[in-house]
């Protein structure tokens, strides 16, 4: 009797279907008795899509499509606009936010998915733009920094004072506020390169956060934003502070 060398790898048929098999494995002993073992393995040849989401504070959401075996993990980088590498991680978290990064900063985020089975997607790339939170503005007259749970950079600017303003000249081609909001604020006027455009009215029943487009343009400029706390408030609010967390400028 010639016994045959068993087999150490198995292949499966010529185009078998994405996804999950079951492999049955049938072996005789010197004994012949017959043996028989069963596993499910998974056929994935196809790669993951990607995609990638951000605010102005850094934090992405990570998502994707894999319908075979799964996204196992993102490979997520980013650079600055030197092309300096300030973030690299590997991991399962569908959220992230970049560390290293300075508020008004502009990042180019790249992004890839990794299924278990190998595959890798196609990059899926984003430009972020950071705010820039309240130390970037120049203070005229009396303005209290101070902390209030979820402040973009930690802390907010307060004045109810007349008069009192919050200068900042940038390069954009559209600026969003980042106003603090609640049952004590007032009136505050937004003045676009020297010209009055609006008056915010930050009053609100209970705290909260309000995020006005200040301004936009057809084309990228250098642009200067004055904000200018009135002393003034409507009926129902019980104050006219003005209390600015940050600004948007969008390239």
């Amino acid at each position: 009797l010639q016994q045959a060398t068993p087999p150490t790898t198995a292949a499966l048929l010529p185009h078998p279907s994405q996804g999950e098999h079951q492999l049955v494995l049938t072996a005789l002993d010197p004994a012949l008795v017959c043996h028989q073992a069963v596993a499910n393995v998974v056929y994935d040849t196809v790669a993951p899509t990607v995609t990638v989401t951000s605010d102005a504070a850094a934090r992405l959401r990570l998502g994707g499509v894999d319908v075979t075996s799964g996204i196992a993990a993102w490979d997520v980088s980013a650079r600055d606009d030197t092309g300096k590498l300030v973030y690299y991680k590997v991991s399962s978290d569908r959220t992230r936010t970049l560390s290293a990064v300075k508020p008004g900063g502009r990042y180019t985020v790249r992004v890839l998915a990794h299924d278990r089975a190998g595959n890798t997607s196609s990059p899926r790339t984003l430009v972020v733009t950071l705010a820039r939170d309240d130390t970037s503005f120049t203070k005229v007259g009396p303005w209290s920094r101070s902390a209030r749970t979820g402040d973009y950079g930690g802390t907010h600017l307060a004045s109810g004072k007349p008069g009192t303003a919050l200068t900042l000249t940038t390069t954009t081609r559209r600026l969003d506020g980042y106003f603090l909001t609640g049952p004590n604020e007032g009136y505050v006027d937004v003045l676009m390169d020297g010209r009055r455009t609006a008056r915010l009215d930050l009053y609100a029943a209970r705290s909260g956060v309000a995020r006005p487009v200040l301004a936009q343009w057809p084309t990228v400029g250098l642009h200067t934003v004055r904000l200018v706390a009135t002393g003034s408030h409507r009926a129902k609010s019980s104050g006219s502070s003005v209390l600015v967390d940050g600004l948007l400028a969008l390239r």
